[in-house]
């Protein structure tokens, strides 16, 4: 009997010990990929994500009524703890810039601190989401607030020969490009492949707002594209008259190496500066 248990005994802790190893050996393994993902996770935040981007700016405020002051805002950002200057001309497209640092990229206005130093006050923040090449579409509200989207137009999914068109507008929309057509929600996106035996051809381009489940027709033309490009069609209300659907397309270059350097701003881009006193309209 005392045999018996003796050898019950003696097995039940040897099982025992199998147990542990494992276990341990467990433990020791995954303990060491946990490790290295918080190494790699901690390596890249300090390391900083990588972007290059452009600005639309739609702006919804008051405007100037003079015909020769160029319609926009100054964004500064901090790149590698240098302050950059984008000049954002209302309804135009940015050149591009690169950002590396945090997913939040914030632009500032830049001003005049009492002391003579420049100081920075936080207009817009743009939630950059994972690395690569983006589209920042800032807009200005009548309230004077600031907001801003971002979508990504990096040469994996948005390819040569395609046409992209995002609705910034309130409303789901109809869009027809050539023989397909798309429902496209609000802040929604979609991409439609170029298709034609020329590179440059016309192609149906239709634009219909949904308005109490029935589409109203906005926009029903032929429209030039060209597969060697990337081309995209913004859907926003209009800047005049908010109650109204507008669109407004820019052509998007392939990727490249950026190097930063700030714009002159907005303010000196007086085109008045171009003509005389006694400029007219031109030779008769």
């Amino acid at each position: 009997m005392i045999f018996n248990t003796t050898v019950g005994l003696s097995a039940k802790l040897t099982e025992l010990g199998h147990k542990v190893g494992k276990l341990l050996f467990c433990y020791i393994f995954t303990s060491g990929i946990i490790g290295a993902q918080v190494t790699s996770n901690q390596s890249e935040a300090e390391e900083g994500f990588k972007y290059t981007f452009n600005v639309i700016y739609l702006d919804y405020g008051k405007k100037s009524s003079s015909d020769f002051v160029v319609q926009g805002t100054d964004l500064s950002f901090f790149d590698g703890g240098k302050q950059f200057s984008i000049a954002a001309e209302a309804g135009a497209m940015s050149r591009t810039f690169k950002y590396k640092g945090a997913s939040d990229l914030v632009f500032y206005r830049e001003l005049d601190g009492v002391d003579g130093e420049k100081e920075y006050r936080p207009l817009v923040t743009a939630k950059m989401g994972k690395p690569g090449r983006k589209i920042l579409i800032v807009s200005k509200s009548p309230n004077g607030r600031m907001y801003a989207r971002t979508f990504d137009i990096g040469s994996i999914d948005f390819k040569s020969g395609s046409l992209r068109v995002v609705n910034l507008s309130q409303q789901e929309t109809l869009v027809r490009i050539g023989e397909i057509t798309q429902k496209i929600k609000p802040m929604g996106a979609h991409n439609f492949r170029l298709k034609g035996e020329r590179t440059r051809f016309l192609v149906r381009l239709a634009i219909a707002a949904i308005q109490e489940g029935q589409p109203k027709l906005i926009e029903d033309r032929r429209y030039a594209v060209n597969k060697d490009r990337r081309e995209l069609i913004v859907l926003h209300q209009n800047t005049n008259n908010p109650k109204k659907i507008g669109y407004t397309s820019f052509l998007v270059g392939d990727d490249e190496e950026v190097e930063n350097s700030s714009d002159d701003k907005i303010g000196s881009l007086d085109i008045s500066d171009f003509y005389g006193e006694d400029s007219g309209d031109g030779e008769e």
